[in-house]
């Protein structure tokens, strides 16, 4: 059905004597569309022909992307519960041990499945690997005035998380960075840090001490990455002292609007 309005024809025109470019005012009928001409029912003369062999039309807009939310956020999907995250990082098999896995965290069985980054296993006299291990996932960041990201962990710890001159040694950190990455931290964005604040009168850190423990949820305003494709990386690092583990549970990480 073509109303009654003015339309510019492009290119030669039938019988109605237009010219090229020209304008003219289709009647109110109707009108059956054919591979390169319009068929009208004008009259007892019988049907006109006007050849289109060109017709614009308005340019579609271009379609915004469709957020992403982030799957399998308490680490139950797939076979080994990682589905739709990348485990890495350099401690990844060190000596052997696997240091991502799904698990359950033993003083928070309420939490269910948990992401263990790191590995309880590690001796604590000097078998402890330098590096990093992390679950990384890449999704859309919802165009919304309120993007969050939540999460909950619990870091285990026989060390603390910086030096008495500040110098960063144990921490649980999420960083936003281009995907398959070893290590997160070259080139990324620290989004979030956290690890044990050693206090007077505490039991204090090292291999001699029962490990501390920092559980914690977490929330991390993404309005900066509003509508863009990111990496989240979630990783637990250890640097530099071989005898105090670190690892961290992980579990119930979402992103959406508050």
């Amino acid at each position: 059905m073509v109303s009654s309005n003015s339309y510019r024809m492009q290119g030669m025109l039938g019988e109605f004597g237009v010219p090229s470019g020209g304008t003219t005012t289709l009647s109110s009928q109707h009108y059956q569309m054919q591979p390169g001409f319009l068929a009208a029912s004008l009259g007892p003369t019988g049907p006109s022909r006007i050849y289109l062999p060109v017709v614009y039309g308005p340019v579609p807009p271009t379609p915004t992307p469709t957020p992403t939310p982030l799957c399998n956020g308490r680490f139950t999907a797939g076979p080994d519960g990682l589905a739709c995250w990348t485990p890495e990082g350099s401690l990844l098999f060190s000596s052997g041990q696997p240091a991502v896995q799904v698990t359950t965290d033993p003083r928070y069985l309420g939490q269910g499945t948990t992401a263990l980054l790191g590995n309880p296993d590690y001796f604590c006299t000097g078998g402890v690997p330098d590096g990093d291990a992390y679950v990384a996932q890449t999704v859309i960041v919802p165009n919304s005035p309120n993007p969050t990201l939540t999460f909950w962990y619990d870091i285990v710890t026989q060390n603390v998380e910086f030096t008495s001159n500040n110098l960063v040694i144990d921490s649980f950190d999420v960083w936003i960075n281009q995907p398959n990455l070893t290590d997160p931290s070259v080139g990324g964005t620290l989004i979030y840090r956290d690890g044990y604040q050693e206090l007077p009168g505490s039991g204090g850190s090292g291999c001699s001490n029962a490990p501390n423990w920092v559980q914690k949820s977490g929330t991390v305003d993404l309005a900066a990455y509003r509508g863009q494709t990111i990496t989240l990386y979630f990783a637990n690092d250890h640097r530099g002292i071989t005898s105090d583990n670190t690892y961290t549970y992980l579990t119930n990480v979402a992103v959406g609007s508050q």
